[in-house]
């Protein structure tokens, strides 16, 4: 396998056909200067109890949170897998003044940072991660006129 197969499972009913919008990021970030290994990347759509749990679960920590990131195993020809909370990407949309399909948007390209090496750990990666998120987004809003992340 030399190239990313994506694996959506959106499992956040209100949340209405999200695949073209990821697959369509994700083509764009994998021929960016953001490029993952090859495999497949997972990526999951979930509410807010699901991503408490996985939170608790792998990272020790009950809150609620935007993404999870698990990273490549390329013995399993796994890229990676993003899980993404609808329902903050819903209350962040309200506190920042945002979209709902921007805070999805940004939540994904997020993840898929962590998996090209950027972490949140300092003061300096953080610059970094934020400058890189940036550049994503500029990216995928001037090349894409993908549908947006829509509600049910």
């Amino acid at each position: 396998m030399d190239s990313i197969q994506i694996e959506i499972n959106n499992q956040f009913s209100q949340l209405k056909d999200p695949e073209e919008r990821t697959e369509g990021i994700c083509s764009i970030l994998s021929k960016s200067k953001f490029k993952l290994n090859p495999g497949t990347l997972s990526i999951a759509f979930v509410d807010d109890d699901s991503i408490k749990k996985l939170h608790e679960s792998f990272l020790g920590d009950p809150s609620s949170t935007d993404v999870i990131t698990f990273p490549e195993n390329p013995s399993f020809q796994s890229a990676g897998e993003i899980c993404i909370s609808i329902d903050e990407a819903i209350k962040n949309s309200k506190s920042f003044g945002t979209t709902i399909s921007h805070e999805i948007t940004l939540y994904l390209i997020h993840g898929w940072l962590h998996l090209v090496g950027f972490d949140d750990t300092n003061e300096e990666a953080i610059k970094d991660m934020r400058q890189a998120e940036e550049d994503a987004l500029r990216l995928v809003n001037q090349t894409a006129s993908l549908p947006d992340y829509q509600l049910i």
